[in-house]
C-alpha cells in the first residue's frame, strides 16, 4: 500500500526519477540549470526527513557531473537567474564533504550576481535577453542562493540585495484589486504582453505565484530580525 503522506509522495517522486534517469542524465543533460536544481533541492529536503543516503549520493553525482576537478561549472548561461538556482545544492555538499571544489563552485556562482543586468529601478532581468523584465520566478532562482551565501560568509550587502529585489518585485507586480501578483513586469513597458500603464503581464500564473512564498521563506531562514528591520525600512 503506497504511503499517502506528504513524505511518502516525496519519496515516491524521488524514487521514480532515480529509476528513470541516472543523475548525470537529468535533463537538460550536463547543463547547470534550475530544472535539475529545483528537483534536487526537493530531494535534499526529502533526504533530511527520511535519511536515505541514496538521495544525497544522487545529488552529489549530478553536481559532480557538471563541475570539473577544480570546481569549475562546465555548462551554464552566465548571469542568467535560472542557472544560479542550482548553486543551493553546493552548500550541503560542502558541509558534508569539506571538498574545496564545492566552495570554488559556490564562489563562481556568486560572482555572476554583479553581472546580472538590471532595469532602471535596480531589478534583476530574468534573463539576459529579456530586457528590463522581472518575473516572479526570479525571486526563487537567485534569492535563496544569495541569502544563504550572505549568512554563511558575512556579506550583509548581499542580504540587502535580496531584500531589495523581493520588495521591488512585490511592489511592481501586486494587483490592488485582488492582492495577487502578476507573473511579470517590464519596466520599459515595451514587451508585447506588458500593460501600457503598469508594465505588468495580464495573467496571474499559479506556478509563478507559488515561487514567491517558497523563495521568501528560504530567504528569511538565512536572515536575522535586525537585518530585516535595517534593510527593509
Amino acid at each position: 500500500m503506497p504511503d499517502k503522506t506528504p513524505l511518502g509522495y516525496a519519496i515516491s517522486a524521488c524514487d521514480t526519477m532515480m529509476r528513470r534517469y541516472s543523475a548525470e542524465k537529468l535533463p537538460p543533460e550536463r547543463h547547470f540549470h534550475y530544472h535539475q536544481g529545483v528537483f534536487l533541492s526537493g530531494m535534499f529536503q526529502t533526504y533530511l526527513l527520511c535519511g536515505n543516503e541514496a538521495y544525497f549520493d544522487y545529488i552529489k553525482s549530478w553536481v559532480d557531473s557538471v563541475i570539473d576537478g577544480d570546481g569549475k561549472i562546465l555548462l551554464y548561461d552566465h548571469a542568467d537567474l535560472d542557472d544560479i538556482q542550482p548553486g543551493i545544492l553546493l552548500y550541503p555538499l560542502l558541509d558534508k564533504t569539506g571538498d574545496v571544489r564545492y566552495r570554488k563552485a559556490l564562489d563562481s556562482v556568486l560572482a555572476q550576481a554583479p553581472d546580472v543586468p538590471i532595469n532602471p529601478e535596480g531589478g534583476f532581468w530574468h534573463k539576459k535577453y529579456l530586457k528590463d523584465q522581472m518575473w516572479l520566478d526570479g525571486l526563487y532562482m537567485a534569492g535563496p542562493f544569495i541569502a544563504e551565501y550572505a549568512a554563511r560568509f558575512n556579506r550583509p550587502d548581499l542580504t540587502k540585495l535580496v531584500i531589495e529585489q523581493a520588495l521591488l518585485m512585490v511592489q511592481k507586480t501586486r494587483d490592488d484589486k485582488t492582492g495577487l501578483l502578476f507573473h511579470a513586469w517590464d519596466s520599459s513597458k515595451s514587451a508585447k504582453w506588458a500593460d501600457h500603464a503598469s508594465g505588468c503581464s495580464s495573467e496571474f500564473w499559479g506556478r509563478s505565484i507559488g515561487w514567491v512564498p517558497v523563495a521568501l521563506l528560504d530567504d528569511l531562514a538565512h536572515m536575522e530580525s535586525d537585518e530585516l528591520l535595517r534593510f527593509a525600512t
